[in-house]
């Protein structure tokens, strides 16, 4: 099995470290289709005597591997290939439930709050609101990806082009949906910034990771023509999504 799996059984002492060509020499298989989602790798036992290597290497490894999201080791059972990330491409306009679909997962939400308030004056330049009078509704929800937490995304929206969301936004449905069939908001485009961050105990917490986890923070306007229809920060793990974009050099 080991062998089908590692034609080539060489690692070259250099200086790229043992650990870091085994897990490169790994990744390179999941990437390429090679090794595919519920794979099982061999032991690090076996992997061990197979490139003639200390098991601590493999375990550097195998550990790395599993904190990037590639790989998930089960107790009693073995080392196996993570679920896919979600692909984002960062230049389509798409909802949570869009990515998560065209991946073959599950989305879901668990709404946390939802509430109308007076906008503080940063989400009043993003939504372009004027006047002291104006509501928003704000609201934080908890996204899953098949039962697994993923993002923490929090909103606000313009209430008066929303009325009565709260008795529409069931854990199910989809934001962009509701915009669109319920309200009559043909989204057109957005602007998005996206940071790395490390994830606060707060949101930790949520996403069932250990604080300070690698984490994306993606902020975004989603506009209906020219009006602004939601200002939106989510909070992503970063073991779970890759960003993709298309460039031209000009």
């Amino acid at each position: 099995m080991i062998k089908k799996i590692f034609p080539e059984s060489t690692l070259v002492e250099g200086p790229i470290p043992l650990y870091y060509q085994l897990q490169e020499k790994i990744k390179d298989l999941i990437d390429t289709g090679t090794l595919q989602e519920g794979d099982r790798l061999p032991s690090e036992r076996e992997m061990a005597h197979y490139f003639q290597i200390n098991r601590r290497t493999v375990s550097n490894a195998i550990d790395n591997l599993v904190a990037d999201g590639l790989l998930l080791k089960k107790r009693g059972t073995g080392i196996f290939v993570a679920p896919k990330k979600i692909i984002s491409k960062v230049n389509w306009l798409r909802s949570f439930h869009d990515e998560a679909n065209m991946g073959g997962k599950k989305a879901q939400f668990r709404l946390i709050k939802i509430e109308i308030i007076t906008p503080p004056a940063s989400v009043c330049q993003y939504l372009n609101i004027q006047g002291t009078e104006k509501k928003v509704y704000n609201l934080q929800r908890l996204g899953y990806l098949n039962q697994e937490p993923v993002l923490i995304q929090k909103s606000f929206i313009p209430e008066w082009l929303v009325p009565g969301l709260e008795k529409k936004l069931t854990d199910n449905v989809s934001l962009f949906h509701l915009f669109e069939e319920d309200y009559g908001l043909k989204l057109t485009s957005g602007k998005e910034s996206l940071e790395a961050t490390t994830l606060r105990q707060y949101e930790a917490d949520l996403l069932e990771v250990p604080q300070g986890k690698a984490g994306f923070v993606l902020r975004r306007i989603t506009f209906s023509h020219t009006t602004p229809v939601e200002y939106v920060k989510s909070v992503l793990r970063g073991d779970k999504y890759i960003f993709k974009t298309d460039s031209q050099r000009r």
